[in-house]
C-alpha cells in the first residue's frame, strides 16, 4: 500500500508541474488556429510533448504495479474475512452443541452420590471444555480485528469501516473477558473440591 501511495503522489507532483506548460501548450494551438497560423500551432503540440515527456514512466509503470498488488491484497483480505464469518457461525454450531455436555457433566460434578474425585473430574471437564469454545472465540475475533484493520489501511476508510473496528475491539475486550472469568471459575470450583478431597 505505501508503495503504491508513494508511486501516486510523486505521479501526481509530477502531472501538477507540467499543468502550466501544458496550458501554454494549448493556449497557442487555440490562437493557431483562431489566426490560421499553424506555426503557432506546430509550436503549441511541442510543448504538450515536451511536457508530457518530462513526466518519468517509470513512476506510471510503479504505480500500475502497486495498484495491481492493492487490488491482490484486497482480494486476499477479503477472502480471509469470509473464511472467519465461515469459521465463526461453524463454532456457534459447535458451541451450542457442547452445552448439553457441559450442563451433563456440570450436574455430575454437583451430584453428591459421586466421589470427590468424580466430582472434581466432571467440574474440571466442564470448565475446560468451555473454555476450549470461548480461546477459539477469541482467536476468530483477533483474527478479525487484524484483518479489518488491514483493510482500513488498504483504502480510503471512512466513518462506518472505522465504526467495525471499535465494534470488534469491544466484542474481542468482551471474549476475553468471559474467557478470564471462566479461568477464575475453574481454580475457585477445582480449588474448593480439591480441599474437600485432602479433608
Amino acid at each position: 500500500v505505501g508503495v503504491f501511495l508513494d508511486a501516486l503522489g510523486n505521479l501526481g507532483k509530477q502531472i501538477v508541474g507540467q499543468i502550466m506548460p501544458v496550458l501554454r501548450g494549448l493556449g497557442s494551438i487555440i490562437e493557431g488556429l483562431v489566426t490560421f497560423n499553424y506555426s503557432k500551432i506546430s509550436d503549441g503540440f511541442d510543448q504538450i510533448s515536451n511536457a508530457v515527456s518530462k513526466i518519468d514512466s517509470i513512476n506510471i509503470v510503479e504505480l500500475g504495479k502497486a495498484a495491481i498488488q492493492a487490488a491482490k491484497d484486497a482480494a486476499t483480505l477479503e477472502k480471509r474475512l469470509q473464511g472467519i464469518t465461515v469459521a465463526e457461525k461453524d463454532l456457534e454450531v459447535q458451541r451450542k452443541k457442547s452445552r448439553a455436555e457441559i450442563n451433563r457433566l456440570r450436574q455430575a460434578a454437583e451430584d453428591e452420590t459421586n466421589t470427590l474425585k468424580e466430582r472434581f473430574d466432571f467440574q474440571k471437564q466442564a470448565i475446560l471444555l468451555e473454555q476450549e469454545g470461548i480461546n477459539e472465540a477469541v482467536r476468530l475475533g483477533k483474527e478479525r480485528l487484524e484483518i479489518l484493520k488491514a483493510q482500513n489501511e488498504l483504502t480510503n476508510s471512512n466513518e462506518a469501516d472505522l465504526q467495525k473496528v471499535r465494534d470488534q475491539e469491544i466484542a474481542l475486550a468482551s471474549l476475553q473477558e468471559e474467557s478470564t472469568n471462566k479461568q477464575i471459575e475453574l481454580q475457585g470450583k477445582l480449588r474448593t473440591l480439591n480441599a474437600q478431597i485432602q479433608a
